[in-house]
């Protein structure tokens, strides 16, 4: 019997939807009826981000196509610009290529547009990650990714019911969970790395024993509503973690604009050389970022890793600031939304304390489930408001 082959097209365009794109990829990968193409873009083709080409490499997933569209001044002119070119050059693969369906992560700002691209070659858009609620650009983004999908895959009930609100129609919507769950069960029970994390990762600054749970993780991003906060925030940001005396992995901050003000202010301290316990990554394998976060004190800034894997694993967590405003957070997360020296005593008793591992965001087989609904199910890019 002959197979109706379906021409799929996933968007990667940074480093942490790899992270939470690789299992569906993976999955996708072993349906028969399934023909994949990776589209990379934005800041994960890009050296200052930390490239993941070679991660993907490693994985034996095929790099199909690159769109070098990232204009990286580092402001709001710049993000837009971002955009309209990524615009352009999706249009013209998608033109090229021809798929059957496009799939796309979250809510990042340049994900709007592959969303634009496809919707207006009337390709079906599959949507995973919406119907969240959180502060920043992002919100704005993911509510139109939404608007512009023709089939959703959230990661809580509660963003279920806020897409079907949204008027979408609930027989296209998919309660999966979040597949970065999905590595984040893989790797739950390992508790060391198989080889030496700065030979491996380089980084700059201290180096210091790791696997002792007696460290803690920092991914501070830039708040794309309150740029002109950035500065202050930084530098209260290190006064704390400075104050915490503990040894700390510290990422650093992904393209929006603002991060330019976060590299200078820690550039600046690294030369007073005041900050004699941290460590500075650029990226990391997602299974080898997962390890260390499992295994650590804690995790403290403003990415979804808090909020997400950090739930799974049971992790403490404190969440700085409004970029992740109104998101489902389990009791492992501490929000504090005017980060000063007042909060050391408040955060010190926060990582101190033991957290149940919670499913949240899933259970650890979103790709999977995903995959077998895109692999039997057509969808069209015709739709009506509900």
């Amino acid at each position: 019997m002959k197979i109706n082959i379906k021409n799929i097209i996933i968007v990667v365009t940074a480093r942490t939807s790899y992270c939470k794109m690789k299992s569906l990829i993976i999955s996708l990968k072993s349906k028969k009826n399934i023909k994949l193409n990776v589209i990379c873009a934005t800041s994960a083709v890009s050296d200052n981000y930390g490239n993941i080409e070679k991660y993907l490499k490693k994985d034996k997933i095929k790099i199909d196509y690159k769109i070098n569209n990232l204009l990286d001044d580092k402001t709001l002119n710049s993000s837009t610009k971002t955009v309209a070119l990524g615009i352009i050059q999706f249009a013209d693969l998608f033109k090229l290529i021809k798929p059957d369906l496009v799939v796309i992560m979250a809510d990042r700002y340049e994900v709007i547009a592959p969303a634009i691209a496809s919707s207006y070659q009337n390709i079906p858009l599959a949507h995973v990650q919406g119907g969240e609620i959180s502060g920043n650009i992002d919100e704005k983004v993911r509510h139109a990714l939404t608007k512009f999908a023709d089939v959703h895959f959230p990661a809580t009930v509660n963003a279920s019911k806020n897409i079907i609100r949204m008027g979408e129609n609930k027989n296209n919507v998919f309660h999966t969970g979040c597949p970065s769950i999905d590595l984040a069960k893989k790797i739950k029970n390992k508790k060391n790395f198989s080889f030496n994390i700065y030979n491996k990762y380089m980084g700059v600054g201290a180096k210091f024993k790791y696997l002792s749970k007696n460290y803690l993780i920092v991914m501070f991003h830039p708040d794309t509503n309150e740029v002109s906060k950035t500065s202050l925030f930084t530098q209260n940001l290190l006064k704390i973690i400075i104050g915490l005396n503990t040894n700390t992995f510290w990422f650093w901050p992904n393209s929006d604009a603002g991060t330019q003000i976060i590299s200078k202010i820690i550039r600046q301290n690294r030369e007073k050389k005041k900050l004699e316990k941290i460590h500075f990554f650029k990226n990391m394998e997602p299974e080898d970022f997962l390890i260390l976060l499992n295994n650590s004190k804690g995790i403290i800034g403003n990415s979804s890793a808090g909020i997400r894997e950090s739930s799974y694993f049971g992790v403490p967590s404190v969440n700085l600031g409004s970029r992740q405003l109104g998101r489902e957070t389990s009791k492992n997360v501490l929000n504090i939304n005017n980060l000063s020296l007042n909060n050391i005593k408040s955060i010190k008793n926060h990582l101190n304390k033991k957290f149940n591992s919670s499913h949240l965001y899933g259970k650890g087989d979103a790709g999977k489930q995903i995959a077998s609904v895109l692999s039997k199910k057509n969808f069209s890019y015709k739709k009506t408001f509900i």
